[in-house]
């Protein structure tokens, strides 16, 4: 969040003592590293953003030296540096993001062994900042963080560090589970405007589990280069028990092997040879067929809209090394391709709504910036809630508000309300509120929303529910189609 012109961030803890560690009496412990990012700030490498905060490594080294099993949670929305892994005895490492309103029972369950862990990572992990490619450019690092060009061009993440040969410490698509998998048995079929791969997966652990298949594809380097690997599809088996198989299948569209020409204004597929790649993360795949095109193909025909001001100076990976790739089947597609999409530029003729078409501008206007977070004379009103539409329109078009949650994975701070004889709404002084208050608030804000709060009994309390839903991060990783 952000006060002012300055970036809140929360204290990362407080010191472990020998005097906690002794009360604990057991020999397991579980330390979690929080972050919140700030609203218009960027995150920055530093101590209790990127970096651990001094007491957070003290804690670290303290906790991993007294326990047997020491398991560290990051409960953040984003990488952080863990180079501590180095250092200090970690059994393991837990990325659980943030799960909104259920993701304490789910931590609970897949810690527990209730049900097993099966998510997959979203992002790469670099071994340290260095590695990443915008590490001298991004944000304030660059100099000038209003004016920012993204020289990495399609080169971030997993298609950064495997086409330039850099390591990364946890690979896109990564993440362990209870138990093992064996992947096997594929069989590759072409057709109209697609391949699809299937594959057996065997459960070869003790412990029940799923599984996700991801299928990449290395497209022809071409003169303007590619990716060594990018993801096309996957699928996730169904809980499987030791022992037991399943079939899955991943269908590719071939747009997803394609690549935009600029010169062109449309997305083509290269001449040349199209490897198709299985695995479970993308630093641990194997080449499973190779599809043959034998003249460039246009797939969409667009127009260039929004060309560049100036020129960008990309970066650019080198070539790749040759690869053995006999053995393998082979299929031609010149013949499986789609009729090229041709998209049209032109002036939409279809008709908007009659309440629209009769806005001016200035209507038009007052509608789409909205009411922001101090709009008075609302129609609908939620205390604790940080944004809402216009309320401007009620009277002249009937337009009333309507209250927007503060992201996803937001704390409902104000769950009840009392409704005063003048019908007016407060807070109202109970136990829940307090709490939250004093921990999420702090300074002038907490002070402001404490002095607007009412007595139960000053009137009528009513509930405001909210739901708290995982952040996307998270859902990405569940790599859950369904």
């Amino acid at each position: 969040m952000t006060f002012y012109h300055r970036t809140f961030r929360h204290p990362t803890g407080i010191p472990v003592t020998e005097e906690d560690i002794a009360a604990s009496a057991c020999d397991t412990a579980i330390f979690v590293i929080a972050r919140q990012a700030g609203e218009g700030n960027d995150r920055v490498d530093e101590k209790g953003d990127f970096r651990l905060d001094d007491i957070e490594y003290e804690n670290l080294k303290t906790l991993s030296i007294a326990y047997k099993n020491f398991i560290v949670v990051i409960n953040a929305g984003g990488v952080i540096d863990v180079s501590f892994l180095d250092e200090f005895n970690i059994s393991a490492l837990v990325y659980f993001v943030q799960g909104g309103e259920e993701g304490g029972n789910a931590f609970a369950d897949v810690m527990s062994g209730k049900t097993g862990f099966s998510g997959r990572l979203a992002t790469s992990w670099a071994y340290k900042f260095e590695d990443i490619p915008s590490n001298s450019t991004y944000s304030y690092l660059g100099g000038d963080k209003f004016n920012q060009e993204y020289n990495e061009g399609i080169y971030v993440g997993y298609r950064y560090f495997d086409s330039f040969g850099v390591k990364p410490r946890f690979a896109f698509g990564f993440g362990l589970s209870y138990t093992e998998f064996e992947i096997c048995s594929e069989t590759i079929r072409t057709e109209k405007g697609a391949v699809t791969v299937a594959a057996e997966v065997k459960n070869i652990g003790k412990a029940s589990g799923k599984e996700v298949v991801q299928l990449y594809a290395s497209v022809p380097f071409g003169d303007g280069g590619s990716e060594l690997k990018r993801l096309v599809g996957f699928a996730k088996t169904k809980e499987l028990q030791p022992g037991e198989s399943e079939k899955v299948t991943v269908k590719v569209p071939f747009d997803l092997l394609s690549v935009y020409s600029p010169e062109k204004a449309a997305w083509i597929l290269r001449a040349g040879e199209y490897v198709l790649r299985i695995g479970n993360s993308s630093d641990n795949t194997r080449p499973v067929a190779v599809l043959e095109l034998g003249a460039e193909s246009i797939l969409e025909q667009c127009e260039n809209v929004c060309p560049p001001q100036h020129d960008i100076d990309e970066i650019f990976p080198p070539k790749r090394a040759e690869e053995n790739l006999s053995g393998l089947p082979r299929f031609k597609i010149d013949g499986c391709l789609s009729e090229a999409v041709r998209h049209d530029y032109s002036e939409p003729t279809e008709e908007i709504d009659a309440l629209t078409a009769s806005m001016n501008a200035e209507e038009l206007a007052t509608l789409l910036v909205g009411g922001g977070t101090s709009a008075k004379n609302l129609q609908v009103a939620a205390l604790g809630a940080s944004g809402t539409t216009t309320p401007l329109l009620y009277d002249s078009l009937g337009i009333p508000n309507i209250i927007l949650s503060d992201g996803s994975a937001g704390l409902n701070l104000t769950s009840q309300v009392v409704q005063l004889p003048d019908g007016s709404y407060k807070a109202a002084r109970v136990p829940e509120t307090l709490e939250a208050y004093r921990r999420y608030l702090f300074g002038f804000s907490r002070i402001a929303f404490m002095s607007q709060m009412a007595e139960p009994s000053d009137g009528e309390v009513h509930y405001q529910y909210a739901t708290a839903w995982p952040c996307s991060q998270l859902v990405a990783q569940t790599f859950d189609l369904d």
